[in-house]
This record gives C-alpha cells, structure tokens and sequence, in this order.
C-alpha cells in the first residue's frame, strides 16, 4: 500500500538477494513532515486546553513514568528500592 501510493520504494539489495530494501521517497518524507506537524499541533492545542499548571504536572508525571519504565527489564525481577532512589537521584545516577 505504501509503495502502491508513492511513499516508499522497494529494491533488492544487491549484497543479498534476499534482502528487500525500503526507501522513503521525497513524496512519502513530505507525509512523514505533515503527520508530525498535524501531530505537533494537536499536541499544543492540547496543551493550552489544560493549562500551564496542568501541562507541567502532565510533564512531570510522564517523566516520572517513563523512568519506571526504564527500570523494567524483560525477564528480569523488579528494580530494588535502592535502584529506584539512584534512578531518581538528582544528578540520574
């Protein structure tokens, strides 16, 4: 589909034949370029609905989740408490 609109090209490698190479076009950058403008905009439309106070507790509270998650390993047993305190360490270590 995405080759069938001009988004993308797809070749065959040359140092294998069978590997598929795909390429964004210029017309399929132009759409990425759109979709993240169209994106960005939703994103600070947002943002000016909620407010500045609302729009930094939503920050903060993405930054705090998104440390957890780094914490997460697959296959691994949760992080310990002192894992936990040096993730959130002041200087990150």
């Amino acid at each position: 589909m995405l080759e069938r609109k001009g988004f993308v090209t797809r070749d065959m490698d040359p140092d294998d034949r069978r590997t598929v190479l795909v390429n964004l076009t210029s017309l399929g950058r132009e759409e990425v370029e759109r979709g993240y403008e169209e994106m960005r905009s939703s994103i600070c439309w947002i943002f000016q609905q909620m407010g500045e106070r609302r729009t930094r507790e939503f920050v903060a509270l993405t930054k705090e989740f998104s440390t957890y998650m780094s914490l997460c390993k697959p296959g691994e047993p949760r992080p310990s408490a002192e894992e936990i305190a040096a993730a959130f360490a002041p200087d990150g270590d």
